[in-house]
């Protein structure tokens, strides 16, 4: 709650939800958003409160890891958008060659490839900067044999 009253008096003009991500993301997908729109999405949604408050890093504790949940919401509510969405913290979905290092003890189980079920026509990546980027381009449409 500290945090959102902070944001909101920084950013008075900016809609602040205090709240689970999933459930803010729904309400301004299904209220606030033009479904029409190209819209550039960056989700760093992983262990609230880790950060911060002391929180465990526990992939397996509920609303940790909501990725999969929130990138379901993007595709029922925009399902032929031409949106472009990274999502922050590769790592702890993959091992690989990342600037910041792997996290072996902090791999979600199943990896990604939820993603590429969720969005089998579209340009899916991995970039290995930082900790990584899972890189949705939407706008770009992949013919399947």
């Amino acid at each position: 709650r500290e945090f959102a009253e902070n944001a909101r008096r920084k950013f008075p003009d900016a809609q602040i939800e205090n709240s689970l991500s999933t459930d803010a993301l729904e309400k301004w997908l299904k209220n606030d958003l033009d479904p029409e729109s190209g819209v550039f999405f960056f989700l760093d949604a992983h262990f609230p409160g880790a950060d911060y408050r002391g929180e465990s890093y526990d992939v397996t504790k509920p609303n940790s890891v909501p990725l999969k949940e929130e990138l379901t919401l993007i595709k029922k509510y925009r399902p032929n958008s031409k949106d472009l969405i990274v999502c922050d913290d590769a790592r702890i979905y993959t091992l690989g060659q990342f600037e910041h290092g792997n996290v072996e003890w902090l791999q979600v189980p199943g990896g990604y490839k939820f993603v590429y079920d969720l969005f089998p026509d579209n340009d899916i990546s991995i970039n290995y900067r930082e900790e990584g980027y899972i890189i949705i381009d939407r706008r770009i449409q992949i013919e399947r044999n």
